[in-house]
């Protein structure tokens, strides 16, 4: 059910990127805030729900999971980011050492001033990470590291937004230099 719920929140996330959607966007944070207020997101929802048989909790976790994802900086402004990227595919063959890496990223977000770029994740878990879990997370050392080969001259940051904790969604990940490399050498 987790998942069913998480890949409801990505579709939604997804969708309202473009700027072209912000007006969908702005009706669902309006107060009260709640999907509802989307004629389009709120009958996506519901569609899906009846599809995977879900009950009425299922579209109200949905509602509260998609409010913590719109409510965390969504568009990246806060920090004026430049280039903002949703879905952002990668296969990149790196050489030393040679190793491949692929995967998906769900939202990049580029801070040239700054010299930084935003790696976001959202997760439907219902624990956060904890211990060696948090600290040699493979998932954002494979986001950094892909980030790093795509945007060279920026130093990777990486958000898992953990939609099932509102109060404090945010866990935020940086690896130097020295880390990464540790990291290719041990894939």
């Amino acid at each position: 059910r987790g998942s069913l719920l998480g890949s409801c929140c990505h579709t939604i996330f997804e969708h309202l990127m473009p700027n072209s959607r912000r007006y969908k966007y702005n009706a669902i944070t309006q107060h009260p805030a709640s999907i509802r207020h989307s004629p389009a997101i709120n009958r996506y929802v519901k569609s899906y729900v009846k599809k995977y048989q879900l009950d009425d909790e299922a579209f109200d976790m949905i509602d509260a999971m998609v409010l913590v994802g719109l409510s965390y900086d969504f568009y990246c402004e806060k920090g004026q980011g430049v280039e903002l990227e949703a879905e952002k595919k990668f296969d990149i063959e790196l050489s030393d050492p040679k190793c491949r890496i692929t995967g998906l990223i769900d939202k990049m977000a580029a801070y040239p001033k700054k010299g930084l770029i935003r790696v976001v994740d959202y997760k439907s878990n219902k624990r956060k990470y904890e211990g060696d879990d948090l600290e040699d997370n493979i998932q954002a050392q494979m986001y950094s590291v892909a980030a790093k080969h795509m945007h060279p001259d920026l130093q990777p940051i990486v958000e898992f937004i953990f939609l099932q904790f509102p109060d404090s969604p945010v866990q935020r990940l940086s690896f130097d230099e020295a880390d990464l490399r540790k990291f290719k050498d041990y894939l």
